[in-house]
């Protein structure tokens, strides 16, 4: 036995180490084929052997795969093609994770550790991010806008149907439940990846099934001639509906780096203001409510009570500029020490 382990011992140190090497491209749309992305690369493991690959955007987050799926080695190379997007590749940082496990071979594979190898492809910047993730944001927004325009049309027919036969209302309700479905149809995430890239994933699928549960309820409401019910239901949904839209158009900060930098523009809003008092007050004002407003909603509830110190604070100081008030300075420099305590304090959380 002896023999036999020091033979295997000597074996495993004359091996060569294990060699993956590869790259991740993009690949435009051709034609009638979409875009995708293209891995491709080399390694010196045997023909057969397995890479497991993954497709990830932004932070790798397990379970949050945009695509995942085999590679095999072939004379000493191997590629993966990730079909993603319909049209065109969204822009963003895209990570192609490629994982040998050994317990996942077959014969003959010689006996290396377990090894993942990143493959990292930046598409675009910024300006393109922001740019389309709001055309997403928009499109998403309009489906539920559609919902609301069959609530309309439900609410401007109680009138006119409350006299009719029920199977008149019945014919109505049939064709508002087909327009809604086409709605559900058309948001499945399945068919919009973009979703599960900026995490409206969860709101396009059971956050619309919930908006048409309550849609399909008035509606029923609607053909058995219950008026107040009817009027109740559409004026939850067209309060749910807004609330959703105004969540997607203005989404949380998620990263505290992010929200730092929110509050650091802020700063930059003031200091401008206090710089240029002859210039119209009111445009800063209304960028500097929209930064706290996406910050009270995205922060920890610990920090809430320092955003409202912030607001009540700015609205003093914008109005002693917009009076001309020789307090401004003293109000700047009170407002923009607490924003500068409360920038410092993001940037350090962990």
């Amino acid at each position: 036995m002896l023999q036999v382990v020091t033979l295997f011992l000597c074996l495993a140190a004359t091996q060569d180490p294990l060699v993956i090497k590869g790259e991740l491209k993009e690949l435009p749309a051709q034609g009638k084929d979409g875009p995708s992305f293209h891995c491709e690369g080399t390694s010196n493991l045997p023909n057969g052997a397995d890479l497991s690959a993954y497709l990830y955007y932004g932070a790798i987050v397990v379970g949050k795969e945009l695509f995942k799926d085999s590679a095999i080695i072939r004379g000493g190379k191997f590629s993966q093609e990730f079909p993603i997007f319909a049209h065109r590749n969204f822009p963003g940082t895209y990570t192609a994770r490629l994982i040998y496990d050994p317990a996942l071979q077959g014969l003959g594979v010689p006996d290396y550790p377990r090894t993942t190898v990143d493959l990292v492809l930046q598409i675009g910047g910024a300006a393109d991010i922001d740019r389309e993730s709001k055309a997403v944001r928009e499109q998403l927004i309009g489906e539920i806008r559609g919902l609301l325009a069959i609530a309309d049309q439900i609410r401007g027919k109680l009138e006119e149907m409350k006299d009719k036969a029920q199977a008149d209302r019945e014919a109505l309700f049939k064709t508002w439940h087909e327009q809604m479905l086409e709605v559900r149809k058309r948001v499945d995430p399945r068919q919009h990846p973009e979703y599960y890239i900026l995490r409206l994933d969860l709101m396009a699928d059971s956050g619309v099934e919930n908006l048409s549960g309550i849609l399909t309820s008035s509606a029923r409401c609607f053909v058995l001639n219950q008026h107040e019910n009817t009027v109740e239901g559409l004026t939850r949904l067209r309060q749910s509906c807004e609330y959703w839209i105004g969540e997607i158009s203005t989404p949380r900060l998620l990263d505290f780096s992010k929200m730092a930098a929110s509050v650091e523009e802020c700063r930059s809003i003031v200091r401008k203001v206090l710089d240029s008092p002859d210039d119209p007050v009111q445009p800063s004002r209304r960028r500097f409510l929209e930064l706290t407003a996406v910050l009270d909603k995205s922060v920890p509830d610990d920090f809430h009570e320092v955003i409202l110190g912030i607001t009540a604070r700015a609205a003093s100081f914008f109005n002693a500029v917009s009076d001309k008030s020789p307090d401004a300075k003293k109000l700047h420099a009170d407002l923009d020490g607490l924003l500068q305590r409360f920038a410092s304090t993001l940037s350090d959380h962990k």
